[in-house]
């Protein structure tokens, strides 16, 4: 994010306005010392003019879906069916059923560490994931 934003000739502080966030938060996020909600990701990718695969993990493939498509936890819904995990998956990542439900209702807030693992779960570039 660092690289992307100093590319872009932006400061902490700049971004920090730009995304409604004290710069401390911003920071936060850019030194890895807290996790975005998926939104945030999503809005930093869109600002920086890159992918959400490039910022959680390094990689880019520009063939991959150029605007959102399906709300994500529209996409988390029908990933997780196909996958045929629908009982375990809260085990996997450390949740509950009932913490399912609320997130693919969207009632609950996914950040960057569940994103992570939700993709490699279900085997898609977190591009994908995020519909």
């Amino acid at each position: 994010m660092k690289l992307l934003r100093e590319e872009k000739q932006l400061t902490q502080n700049m971004r920090g306005e730009l995304i409604g966030e004290p710069v401390g938060n911003y920071q936060n996020y850019e030194y890895g010392d807290s996790n975005p909600y998926i939104e945030q990701l999503i809005q930093f990718a869109v600002e920086l003019d890159t992918l959400v695969e490039y910022l959680t993990r390094g990689r880019e493939n520009p063939t991959l879906y150029p605007h959102i498509t399906v709300p994500f936890h529209e996409r988390r819904k029908e990933l997780r069916i196909k996958s045929g995990i629908q009982k375990e998956l809260a085990k996997r990542i450390g949740s509950n059923e009932s913490g399912i439900q609320k997130y693919e209702y969207g009632e609950n807030r996914t950040r960057l560490n569940q994103l992570i693992q939700l993709a490699d779960l279900f085997g898609v570039p977190t591009d994908d994931l995020v519909g």
